[in-house]
């Protein structure tokens, strides 16, 4: 996970960290909007849990820049130091 200061991003193909997140059930009208509303930026994926179960996941789009931006090694971003400064 990386902090790209406003929100965080996962690079699919580069893991470098554990991921710390909340699970939601939407309907599929809901996840329709939420995948407009993330766009281009990103794209969601099926993951796997480590309690075995699947998820849907966003990944930065292979197009967004990202190599300037530090990793989260917690895997938890609002934990981050960066957002505890107000920089979120």
């Amino acid at each position: 996970m990386l902090d790209m200061r406003d929100f965080p991003g996962v690079v699919m193909s580069e893991p470098t960290s554990r991921i710390t997140g909340v699970l939601f059930n939407v309907d599929r009208e809901t996840l329709d909007a939420i995948d407009d509303l993330e766009g281009k930026c990103f794209f969601r994926e099926e993951v796997l849990l480590d309690n075995g179960s699947k998820a849907g996941m966003y990944f930065l789009s292979p197009e967004v820049p990202y190599k300037k931006y530090p990793v989260i090694e917690s895997g938890n971003w609002e934990n981050n130091d960066v957002n505890k400064r107000g920089c979120k």
